[in-house]
């Protein structure tokens, strides 16, 4: 536990805990019921974050729900246990999540809206960036475990009443006798997301929204992986430090080729052009660029025999695919997948023909430009004379 906290606080937090870790979390994580506890204060963090459930079936259910979710986006050994960070977002998550009861409506009540947004913004300003690669996996399983959430609504009616019960079980007493008392009840399941997604809110919800954004904003692994459903996609810091890392770019290159490259190639070719103009360093350059290389090889590899060349006819997109005849016929070409048999080496170089006789004078200068600037990751700097030889931009 922490220390200089007296013993009716550390008590307090230890019952917060528990209610947090085992009603709450290891459910949400795990696809069961999540029962929300009380408000989260920020001065519990440091508590919960040496914490851990005293519930071991809980405790067990959490960390496999964890693994399994990163399981899914890179192969991984071992994950480590949750992070300070991601205890941090997942105690914003469950306060922004009370923050949809419509009992805080009440006149009394209101008021607490305001102080317990205000207490997870300063858990999600807590949070910081992730620093490793364990701790990005540990974000994105927790973040799509939060965006998928769903208040239970019952509503109850009797012979002479009609009872509502938002995100709550009813009373045993409003549901006894139900044959007596002819009892119908209807259940609902309204996504959380809409709370915070919804157009049209009031002052309330649309702090409630801004607030989940930036809770969102801390899992950039996440924001990778979904960037094909975001029109303004842009590459931040720690997007490209997630990026950087081979396993997981790796693991996000296959992620978007297996649900269909489609709009995503267009988006990554905008931000990859907004990262050039603004004058990014060459490192982060590279790291992109390493990223759009692996992603292109892949759904060249991907696709079937009879499919033609890619749809180029957006700009951005024609960047996009622009990187792989250049990265094949370069003096420093790019080899993100290390090992390319023989068979795949005359499919790549036969993609990048066809994408290359697609594109204009400007995008394929703006992609010999790009290669002359970039510093690539060491993982990505290897040359692949073995499938330059097969294919020739000349």
């Amino acid at each position: 536990m922490s220390g200089g906290l007296d013993d009716k606080t550390l008590r307090v937090f230890g019952e917060l805990f528990h209610g947090f870790s085992v009603g709450w979390l290891s459910p949400l994580m795990s696809g069961g019921t999540a029962k929300a506890t009380r408000a989260l204060p920020p001065h519990a963090l440091d508590t919960f974050a040496q914490s851990r459930p005293t519930d071991m079936e809980a405790d067990k259910r959490l960390y496999e729900a964890f693994h399994r979710i990163a399981s899914q986006v890179a192969q991984v050994g071992t994950l480590p246990y949750p992070d300070r960070g991601t205890w941090a977002l997942g105690m914003a998550a469950h306060n922004l999540a009370t923050l949809t009861d419509p009992l805080l409506d009440a006149a009394f009540r209101r008021s607490s809206r305001a102080v317990v947004r205000g207490w997870a913004d300063q858990l999600i300003a807590a949070a910081g960036e992730p620093m490793t690669r364990g701790e990005a996996l540990l974000r994105h399983a927790l973040v799509l475990r939060v965006t998928a959430l769903q208040r239970e609504d019952r509503v109850i009616k009797n012979w002479a009443y009609t009872y509502r019960f938002w995100g709550r079980q009813a009373p045993a007493n409003v549901v006894a006798l139900p044959r007596v008392r002819f009892v119908r009840e209807t259940v609902t399941q309204t996504p959380l997301a809409s709370f915070w997604t919804a157009p049209e809110l009031d002052d309330d919800m649309t702090g409630l929204h801004e607030s989940m954004q930036a809770l969102a904003a801390r899992s950039p692994l996440t924001a990778l992986l979904g960037l094909g459903d975001t029109p303004n996609f842009r590459f931040t810091g720690p997007m490209l430090a997630v990026l950087s890392d081979p396993t997981l770019r790796h693991g996000v290159a296959h992620h978007l080729v297996r649900t269909g490259i489609g709009p995503a190639a267009a988006r990554i070719g905008a931000a990859l052009r907004e990262l050039t103009a603004v004058g990014a360093p060459p490192a982060l350059l590279g790291t992109a660029t390493a990223f759009i290389m692996e992603t292109a090889m892949m759904a060249a590899l991907d696709r079937q025999s009879s499919e033609g060349a890619p749809d180029c006819q957006d700009v951005d997109a024609r960047l996009f695919w622009a990187v792989l005849p250049e990265a094949l016929g370069g003096q420093d070409a790019l080899d993100p997948l290390e090992v390319v048999p023989p068979s795949d080496r005359q499919r790549l170089g036969e993609w990048a023909v066809a994408v290359a006789s697609q594109l204009d004078p400007d995008t394929a200068h703006l992609a010999h430009t790009l290669f002359q600037r970039v510093a690539l990751p060491p993982s990505s700097a290897r040359a692949v004379a073995s499938v330059a030889s097969v294919w020739s931009p000349s």
